[in-house]
């Protein structure tokens, strides 16, 4: 592996399988693909904004599909350098609410977060750390924006400006991942709590004209990217996906915005009550109207939010399969502290006490309107990150900012309390301890890379975790097929069909597609690229050979990739653990391993064939048997056995899926097999051609 790149996730590698294919088709992007959910083929689900614009930064650098290592090394790059920006953003929104010394303390925390860290380390090629960011420049534009609105003298040439950036960060984020929806609607939720609490009609004017602004320019920005989208699996409006949903949103707002701000002008002129009260029975009557009238005119819109939360309460299968949909608090099916401690330090458990401290200390602050938009916003992520640990690193931020103040704020208290200089620096020096146990949880996570780190500079090779070395293994698997099976048509033109698929458990899809470049029946989308697909072929694992066999020919399958992770089930365990006995269209081609004197294969290749039907005499009701020596690519020898039993007509029929001669070396056979019936033995070799397409081959005749 040391000439390879190895990215750190499975979704890694359809990031990398979009941008390669953005560079090879420049300006094209991918959004049909054949490889995903074969035969059939879907709309990829992911909006392809974080893969073009690395795309964009690498094309200088693209040497052609072959050399592909110059991309690969600057796409491992980039989430680093999009987590640093977090933490930088971070500085400047800390430093506008609270201060610098708040400021420099949250950024010292968020910088060794392991939830911050876990998706902007190296390799770690995923939208969700962009999606970090640009939360986070979402919250800090709306902050400002807040302040601005909630100031006693209303800049206007600075509002629009500021007005304008909020739009286009909501627009943006939406454009990284339609999840991000959370973040957007926390952002109008707070905006039209402004609106409703506003003291004056003019201060709630410009609040109206704002949120409208702002939401139109999300409109015109987001529109040609998602209006015309067409999901066969999804509704028209559904939010899971870049669809009218988007458009409608940030619409409905403006709509809802210019109303308010008609009906107010029109209310001053004609010199009616201008009290709070008044507004607001006559913004929430426009809201109730608005917004009511929307299923009317697009129906669809009352399925957006079943698919909403059958995404977030995990409402199917799949979702609760996925480690990140589950909640924080879920190890293994149990309860247990150590994912939450691990990725966001004991700090989580002092949140809840210390956002009410920050609400109840800033009751009477001048900038009370923003510090509680963040709160909002910062509890709101708390909830959903118990619910879902996917959020954990956008809520890494808001625990980061409210633990530095947490730690700046008890030590100015215990300053003010303490005279003396020496007693100050105790005070500082125990906060520091016990901040440090605090995120301790989570600086020990950095404990094996940076004895690996040690190991390197003492010359000692690495150490590996489980699951790194079963991704190493899988590699070296796809990559050791691309090379000794069939090429298949589509990976870089989508008009065209492949010729065959292959099946894997389904979070190993994303590899196979990137570094075998074939097509998976299953893959990490799961069935939200297609129900019925992803069903089929995660019921090959649980049939018998002959309903395995038959899906396999539905599905188009010609080869398995099989590994200790997969479906563990009745097929799965007879191919990988006992090599497949009595199996006839089943054929071990490959073992992978990371050396060759590990006897123990973590993933094997099997490749699914037609089968010579050796035909033969024997006497009626016999039982005729065919055996084959197999040496693997490892080194390991087992033995291929098969039986039948001689029919009434004297006929015997036995289906063989290995050849002795022109297959594969990497699973050398016996020159012959060995057939017996009774005390009678004969030997017959099998042609390549004949197992592949299923050729009836002349049998040894067996007497009484």
């Amino acid at each position: 592996m040391a000439d390879r790149v190895v990215f750190f996730g499975n979704d890694a590698y359809y990031h990398m399988r979009r941008i390669v294919y953005a560079l090879e088709r420049f300006p094209q992007t991918l959004q049909f693909d054949p490889y995903v959910n074969f035969p059939e083929g879907a709309k990829v689900i992911w909006p392809p904004l974080f893969d073009v614009a690395i795309a964009i930064l690498a094309r200088p650098f693209y040497g052609g599909s072959s050399d592909l290592r110059a991309v690969e090394c600057i796409a491992v790059c980039i989430p680093p350098l999009l987590g640093a920006a977090t933490v930088l953003v971070l500085f400047f929104l800390a430093g506008r609410l609270f201060g610098f010394a708040v400021a420099v303390t949250s950024c010292s925390i968020l910088s060794v977060l392991s939830g911050h860290v876990w998706y902007s380390q190296i390799g770690f090629v995923d939208h969700h750390v962009a999606v970090s960011l640009f939360s986070t420049l979402l919250l800090a534009s709306s902050v400002d924006l807040v302040r601005s609105l909630t100031s006693a003298v209303v800049d206007e040439r600075p509002l629009l400006r500021k007005t304008m950036t909020m739009g286009a960060l909501a627009a943006v984020v939406l454009l990284l991942w339609p999840g991000a929806i959370l973040y957007v609607a926390l952002v109008e939720i707070g905006l039209l709590v402004l609106l409703l609490t506003r003291d004056s009609r003019e201060a709630a004017s410009t609040v109206a004209r704002t949120l409208a602004l702002a939401n139109a320019f999300a409109f015109v920005v987001v529109l040609p990217f998602s209006a015309f989208n067409e999901w066969p699996q999804w509704n028209e409006f559904s939010s899971v996906v870049l669809s009218r949903f988007q458009p409608w949103f940030f619409g409905v707002l403006t709509i809802y915005g210019l109303a308010c701000t008609a009906l107010w002008k029109y209310r001053r002129s004609s010199g009616a009550n201008d009290s709070r009260p008044v507004r607001t029975v006559e913004a929430l009557t426009l809201g109730v109207l608005i917004l009511g009238s929307s299923p009317l005119i697009f129906p669809d819109l009352l399925h957006a939010a079943t698919d909403a939360w059958q995404w977030m309460g995990q409402a199917n299968d799949f979702q609760s399969m996925v480690t990140e949909s589950r909640p924080l608090f879920l190890v293994q099916d149990r309860w247990g502290v150590e994912i939450a401690e691990l990725r966001l330090s004991r700090f989580i458990y002092l949140f809840p006490l210390v956002a009410a401290a920050l609400a109840w200390s800033t009751r009477d602050s001048s900038d009370r309107a923003e510090i509680l938009f963040f709160l909002a916003w910062s509890v709101t992520l708390f909830v959903i990150t118990l619910l879902q640990k996917r959020f954990f690193n956008t809520f890494s931020v808001a625990l980061a900012l409210t633990s530095g103040w947490a730690c700046v704020w008890l030590y100015q208290s215990a300053r003010e309390r303490l005279a003396s200089p020496r007693h100050r620096r105790v005070a500082f020096a125990m906060i520091a301890i016990i901040s440090l146990w605090l995120l301790s949880p989570t600086l020990r996570s950095y404990g094996p890379a940076l004895a690996n780190h040690l190991r390197l500079l003492g010359g000692e090779p690495v150490q590996l975790l489980p699951y790194e070395l079963r991704r190493l293994v899988l590699h070296e698997a796809a990559e050791w097929l691309r090379e000794h099976s069939p090429e298949t048509s589509g990976f870089f033109d989508t008009a065209r069909e492949p010729e065959y698929g292959v099946l894997a458990s389904w979070d190993h899809g994303h590899m196979i597609k990137y570094l075998a470049r074939r097509p998976t029946v299953l893959g990490n989308f799961g069935d939200d690229v297609g129900v019925d697909n992803f069903a089929r072929g995660r019921q090959v694992f649980t049939s018998s050979p002959e309903d395995a066999a038959s899906l396999l020919e539905e599905l188009r399958v010609r080869y398995l990739v099989l590994g200790p992770d997969s479906e563990t089930r009745s097929l799965h365990d007879r191919l990988y653990e006992r090599n497949g006995p009595g199996m006839p269209r089943f054929r071990l081609i490959h073992e992978a391993t990371l050396s060759a004197s590990s006897r123990r294969p973590r993933f094997k290749i099997y490749e699914f064939v037609e089968g010579a039907v050796v035909m033969g005499t024997a006497p009626a009701g016999a039982r005729v048997s065919a055996s084959l020596l197999l040496e693997t690519n490892l080194g390991a020898r087992t033995i291929y056995r098969t039986s039948t039993v001689a029919d009434a007509d004297r006929t015997y029929r036995l289906r063989l899926p290995y050849a002795n001669e022109g297959s594969l070396e990497s699973v050398r056979p016996a020159p012959t097999y060995l057939l017996r019936s009774s005390e009678e033995e004969a030997r017959i070799a099998i042609s390549e051609r004949q197992v592949q397409q299923g050729d009836r081959v002349q049998g040894p005749g067996f007497s009484d």
